[in-house]
């Protein structure tokens, strides 16, 4: 085995061996770090439903719900606790065929129950999930639903002196989808007061102030 190695490095430059080091290594980050992706996490949960739906033979489908809930939790680290009856509508119309005559209705029953949801015992990030798996589906009137309770919540967790950039500029967004004038720029003064280059957020505090 030494020997191998010996002959493999004598073959091979020093530049590409550190490139294929870098490589190899960036390969094994990315693959652990997948699941910070949304995209990739919702794209994962499509699978596990699908797959699932496609092999299900039973109405009951309590104990699929506690697995993809615990998925999610895992996954997106953020607790969510959704009714099982939201989950049954949602997997009714996903399970369904375009030409089901009973697609409109199964539509309207999900989002009946998206307005019956407990948004207050969700955080943000955990709506967001919810949102974005929506999105995935093509289910934008249930979506819409639950991005309008997104930006509430934001609000609702607030900011303060100590939160990151990220959070700061969440909650601007927020502010902006609930038109809080006050919120807006005093979230916009927070953001100027952590960056070295404000030209982006002079920007958005000229536009702002010429759509007020």
């Amino acid at each position: 085995m030494r020997n191998i190695i010996i002959s493999f490095l004598k073959n091979i430059s020093i530049f590409d061996f550190v490139k294929r080091l870098y490589l190899k290594f960036d390969r094994v980050n990315r693959y652990y770090k997948r699941y910070e992706s949304k995209e990739f996490r919702v794209t994962y949960y499509r699978k596990l439903i699908d797959k699932y739906l496609k092999n299900t033979t039973s109405n009951n489908h309590n104990d699929f719900i506690i697995q993809l809930e615990k998925e999610i939790s895992k996954r997106s680290k953020h607790l969510i606790t959704i009714q099982p009856n939201w989950w049954i509508a949602f997997f009714r119309v996903v399970g369904s065929e375009r030409e089901c005559k009973e697609l409109d209705k199964y539509v309207d029953v999900l989002h009946n129950e998206t307005l019956k949801l407990p948004f207050s015992r969700n955080s943000s990030f955990t709506l967001l999930e919810i949102y974005a798996l929506l999105i995935e589906y093509g289910l934008y009137g249930a979506g819409c639903v639950i991005r309008s309770q997104c930006a509430q919540a934001v609000i609702q967790e607030g900011i303060d002196d100590k939160s990151s950039q990220k959070s700061l500029e969440r909650f601007f967004s927020a502010a902006f989808e609930e038109n809080d004038k006050d919120k807006i720029n005093s979230t916009l003064d927070l953001l100027k007061g952590m960056s070295e280059d404000n030209s982006e957020l002079l920007l958005i505090e000229f536009l702002l102030n010429k759509i007020n």
